[in-house]
């Protein structure tokens, strides 16, 4: 690359973003060790590309859905709020408002419909347990019976009506 090399390009990534997915591809052997510094998820030598290149990059795209930076925002009065989508445990519908219960900023309060803040959302990993409340699977512990048992230790009842599909993608997700 003219006017600059790998590691310096990958300094300044890391000065913009510290998640960059890096993977170095070079003729140097000898330079691996500067690519590590540069915490590249790999470094992969010229003459091994057609067999380390598929590896890393699925390696990167789980590294990239492993950071999931995806949010939602969320406006009440002269409040504006962007909360992470993995950060939502579940939301639930109580007394005309959505209570969205978050792991890291308690319970916030927005004045949207259920099915409404669900479609914002756009994301596979959260499931209807019952027609007024869904959850983020990813913070599921255990289904027993007809509770779903969250991480933080809070139960939640799931409706007959969902109960079987509330099952079958949990299992999924669980992979088995």
């Amino acid at each position: 690359m003219p006017g600059m090399d790998g590691f310096s390009l990958a300094e300044k990534l890391r000065s913009y973003t510290a998640d960059a997915v890096i993977i170095f591809l070079t003729s140097h052997e000898d330079q691996a060790i500067h690519g590590y510094k540069a915490k590249a998820l790999r470094y992969i030598i010229k003459l091994n590309l057609h067999r380390d290149i598929v590896e890393a990059l699925d390696r990167a795209v789980e590294e990239v859905h492993a950071a999931d930076d995806r949010t939602v925002l969320l406006h009440r009065y002269n409040e504006h709020r962007r909360i992470a989508h993995k950060d939502i445990l579940y939301v639930n519908r109580v007394a005309r408002q959505l209570k969205i219960v978050t792991a890291t900023q308690g319970e916030i309060t927005d004045t949207r419909g259920i099915a409404e803040f669900y479609a914002l959302l756009q994301d596979s990993r959260f499931l209807f347990i019952d027609r007024s409340c869904f959850v983020n699977i990813d913070y599921i512990a255990q289904i027993s019976g007809q509770e779903l048992y969250l991480t933080n230790g809070q139960t939640l009842p799931i409706s007959r009506r969902s109960l079987q599909a509330v099952k079958s993608a949990v299992i999924e997700r669980w992979g088995n």
